[in-house]
Formats: C-alpha cells, structure tokens, sequence
C-alpha cells in the first residue's frame, strides 16, 4: 500500500465510506484497509445527516453523529438532565394521583400507577411498624 492509497484510504473512511467499497476503489483487500484503520484510529464514521438533526437539544452545539450508533440528542450529560428537568412535566405519559397506604396522603407519580407509600420512608414505617 503506497502513501496515495493510504490518504485515499483515511479520507473514504471520514466520509462514511465501507471496507468493501474503498477496497474496490483503491485495490487493496479489505482485511488489509481494515486493519490498517483499526491501527491508525481511523474506524470513527461521521455520518452525512441533515444540520437540523445535528444539534442539542438544550443548548443547539452542533453534535458528532457516527454510523452504526444511536444519534445523539444531546452534548453532555448536563445539557440531558436540564432539558429533561425542564421539560418533565410536558412529556409524561400519564400522571397518577395515589394515596399513600400508610400517611394517607395523596401524592403523584409520573410512570407507575401500582405504587402503593409516597416515599420509602412510609413504606418502612408501615411494614416495621410494632403492632
């Protein structure tokens, strides 16, 4: 493999392309390109998307996209969880209004309408409780 191929070989690769079609390009098998990829850190793939989809949720930064992997929605871990905290109330499914078993107060949960004590405190005091 000469050094053309091998800048052919890293420029095909950033742009998305496979093994198998760079192989049919340059020539070189495609065992050989793709350990010559593995070895020199050339296996990320950026896929070619739409700008729009390409942003965080939260704050609009402009995200990395790779082929074979879930799209991101957001850039970090603190951009997920203040988009989410924002944003909880509009997106839950349903919202059940439950009585505690043993305060008897009424409290609301956002996913899970089988809960029976408002905290985990209620549900100690109930089941410890001396008879």
């Amino acid at each position: 493999m000469n050094t053309a191929q091998r800048f052919k070989i890293q420029r095909m690769r950033e742009d998305g392309e496979s093994y198998t079609k760079i192989a049919r390009v340059t020539g070189v098998l495609a065992n050989t390109i793709k350990s010559f990829c593995r070895r020199n850190n050339f296996q990320v793939l950026k896929v070619k998307d739409d700008k729009s989809q390409n942003l965080c949720k939260n704050c609009g930064k402009e995200l990395t996209l790779y082929k074979k992997t879930k799209p991101k929605k957001f850039c970090c871990k603190t951009c997920k969880n203040r988009w989410w905290n924002q944003n909880r109330k509009c997106l839950a499914k349903s919202e059940n209004t439950l009585i505690c078993r043993n305060c008897n107060k009424k409290f609301t949960d956002y996913q899970n309408n089988k809960r029976i004590y408002c905290s985990h405190q209620c549900y100690i005091n109930f089941r410890y409780k001396s008879p």
